[in-house]
């Protein structure tokens, strides 16, 4: 499941909102695409709130963290999500 996550770095606490009708101009982006904002209280320094992401979207979605693969945005705060929950 392919999901697009609105990265807030530097937060005070770690936290997953769920929105709609997002306004992103991504070339992967179908209406179907689940859209999340994603809080964290790490840092943008050397992938450490990529990292941070994948960890609670695993814990979210309830999935091991090798399950989470950010597919593209590795700089960008809208980033997009390959989520395996099948098996």
């Amino acid at each position: 499941m392919k999901i697009i996550v609105i990265a807030k770095t530097a937060a005070r606490e770690d936290k997953i909102e769920s929105i709609t009708q997002p306004a992103l101009r991504l070339s992967d982006y179908k209406p179907q695409t689940p859209v999340y904002k994603v809080w964290v209280k790490a840092l943008p320094v050397h992938g450490k709130s990529n990292v941070a992401i994948s960890k609670l979207l695993a814990n979210h979605f309830k999935v091991n963290a090798s399950r989470v693969r950010l597919v593209a945005g590795r700089a960008s705060k809208q980033k997009l999500f390959d989520i395996d929950i099948d098996s």
